[in-house]
């Protein structure tokens, strides 16, 4: 059982949402991630989110819908609504597919926001150009390779 100033602790204080304001056609909305919880209900929703199970073949026209769905359901989830069908309806009326997208980024990206850095110092160092020799330094495979003398040869076609 943890310590009781733990619980106590969790008791009074609420963690802050991160909360980010999107501007479409003239009026702002105020988005907010997705909660491990809420992902997890996506999940039951939306079984090709789980990147442990194969993504079913569909046709292109389940996909789209499919995506349309779930683009919905996150704007939801976003504007604090999370499985309300009535909201997800307005949603569809109300937004374009472009500004649902808009709308879907911003919530994944505060759903995930980028790392502050590598969590060891060197974990993430850039590799200098020459650090694959048969590489270019665009990650373009090069035309000639370096022998064990240390000169360049044509690669073999």
């Amino acid at each position: 059982m943890p310590p009781q100033n733990v619980i106590d602790l969790l008791d009074i204080i609420e963690p802050a949402a991160v909360i980010e304001t999107v501007n479409i056609r003239g009026t702002d909305f105020q988005v907010r991630g997705v909660s491990n919880r809420e992902y997890a209900n996506l999940l039951r929703r939306f079984p090709m989110l789980d990147p442990v199970e194969p993504a079913p073949v569909l046709p292109r026209a389940d996909v789209i819908d499919a995506d349309a769905d779930l683009k919905r359901a996150v704007v939801a989830i976003g504007f604090g609504c999370p499985g309300n069908e009535e909201v997800e309806a307005r949603i569809e009326a109300k937004f374009s597919r472009e500004e649902m997208q808009t709308l879907s980024d911003t919530i994944f990206r505060l759903t995930n926001p980028p790392s502050a850095g590598p969590l060891a110092p060197g974990a993430a160092e850039p590799q200098p150009a020459n650090a694959n020799p048969g590489k270019a330094a665009d990650g373009a495979l090069s035309s000639s390779s370096t022998n064990s003398s240390g000169t360049d040869t044509p690669a073999p076609m």
